[in-house]
């Protein structure tokens, strides 16, 4: 009688231990494909970054401070819509600045092809120990929005690069 009752509740343990072991390799599955979509989602978009780089054409304007732009789309689709915005290190973002500085200090690059493109960017110059970096934010092929901050942080947005910058349209794009 007792060999029974060990068997049987043996087969019962064996069945629990079973059932427990499946729940937690289907849970384990499910957190890896998630953080596989996170990461295919974001793939176009960490491929996208900007950078000064020297301007050697003429500063055309009195007042503004030109810097060249480069733009460096390392995926292998276009990405839409780019804005760069001169930004301050360690300042606010340029959502909170007015829409004349965002107007001043953003280039409208508009459609980046996969390689790297050229232009230039409005800056408020330099002094006073003030170090400027570059923000862009834009819409890869599949539709979503992103920031790559000054410090290099990429982020996504929830609204399109024109909103977020608080911009007018029509936009004249560059490219």
């Amino acid at each position: 009688m007792l060999d029974l009752f060990c068997a049987t509740n043996c087969t019962r343990c064996k069945r629990s231990f079973n059932v427990c072991a499946i729940c937690v390799t289907l849970w384990l599955a499910y957190q890896n494909n998630r953080r596989a979509d996170k990461l295919s989602l974001r793939a176009q978009a960490a491929n996208v970054t900007a950078w000064f780089v020297e301007y050697d054409s003429e500063q055309d304007h009195p007042h503004r401070v030109y810097y060249g732009l480069c733009v460096n789309n390392g995926s292998q689709e276009p990405v839409y819509d780019l804005v760069a915005k001169t930004v301050r290190t360690s300042l606010k973002t340029p959502s909170s600045d007015t829409h004349e500085k965002n107007v001043e200090f953003t280039a409208k690059v508009g459609c980046v092809p996969p390689g790297r493109i050229n232009t230039r960017i409005n800056t408020p110059g330099g002094g006073m120990h003030k170090r400027y970096s570059v923000e862009i934010a834009f819409r890869d092929a599949a539709g979503q929005h992103w920031i790559r901050q000054g410090n290099g942080i990429l982020k996504e947005l929830s609204v399109d690069p024109i909103s977020f910058y608080n911009l007018t349209q029509p936009v004249s794009w560059e490219h």
